[in-house]
């Protein structure tokens, strides 16, 4: 939130948001509450003329495609809103949403956040598989990091799911098959940070780590949202965001780097801002 008012990007908390919900298990479940609860999300923001902002992949994938088949299908937008009206909404799908990246991208623009402090970084990126649902998410995801001095390392797993809708039926599966699996190709790197966009991979390779590390496993690198070097870029200090706190690998080394590389002031426990 910082760094986008920093920006100068209006933005505001989405009050009264509830879960997106979650894509893939209430698609299946019961498609017109899917419709329902996304819906209620979206004309929050629509009510004051507002787009739906999320820097989440798999918000992003229910939100995009709820509002589509809303704006494709009449119909639908009117049962939708009888569930709506019995709490006193009305949604018109007349807003938009969009993805953390994109504002990034495009509303800011990739030559702006080029005047930011260069990090010196090299790291691994997990794309997460909702990302796919705006062909250009992906390439915003790689310029941004190479526009804020970020070096990418490629590791040949990075579209493989996290494991996330495999712990619905085989957590084994979910855990061993595919987290696991990745976090094992990244130790190999020898990399600064993994980078990622989404929350819902975030939570799951936090729990399937914690797991993991009970069973003697560990995973040797941080796990870091895009958005939290971005704001390093910007001059912000980690304290600004804690990013020292609720980690299952701790970002100690990282931090220490940016000190070494002049990012982070090691007198300082604030950075300071740079005017962009």
């Amino acid at each position: 939130m910082q760094s986008l008012r920093y920006l100068h990007v209006d933005v505001k908390y989405l009050e009264g948001a509830l879960c997106c919900p979650r894509p893939g298990v209430w698609v299946s479940f019961d498609n017109d509450a899917w419709l329902t609860f996304a819906a209620n999300n979206m004309v929050k923001a629509e009510n004051e003329g507002r787009d739906t902002l999320t820097s989440c992949n798999g918000c992003y994938s229910t939100l995009y495609e709820a509002l589509n088949v809303l704006k494709r299908d009449p119909a639908k937008l009117a049962l939708i809103n009888e569930n709506l009206g019995e709490i006193g909404l009305h949604f018109n799908a007349s807003n938009e949403v969009r993805h953390l990246l994109e504002v990034l991208g495009e509303d800011v623009g990739i030559s702006t956040l080029e005047r930011g402090k260069k990090l010196g970084l090299k790291v691994a990126i997990h794309r997460g598989c909702h990302i796919r649902f705006n062909p250009h998410l992906l390439d915003y995801f790689v310029d941004i990091l190479g526009s804020i001095g970020v070096e990418i390392v490629p590791y040949d797993l990075e579209q493989m799911c996290c494991g996330l809708p495999g712990m619905l039926t085989d957590p084994q599966f979910g855990i061993y098959e595919r987290a696991k699996r990745k976090m094992e190709r990244v130790n190999a790197l020898n990399v600064d940070a993994w980078v990622i966009t989404c929350s819902g991979c975030y939570d799951q390779y936090d729990r399937t780590l914690r797991h993991l590390m009970g069973e003697g496993f560990a995973l040797n690198t941080p796990i870091v949202h895009i958005s939290e070097l971005v704001a390093l870029s910007l001059g912000f200090s980690p304290q600004d965001f804690g990013m020292m706190y609720a980690r299952p690998v701790s970002t100690g080394p990282l931090i220490s780097k940016l000190k070494d590389n002049g990012i982070i002031p090691s007198s300082s426990a604030y950075a300071g801002t740079v005017r962009i």
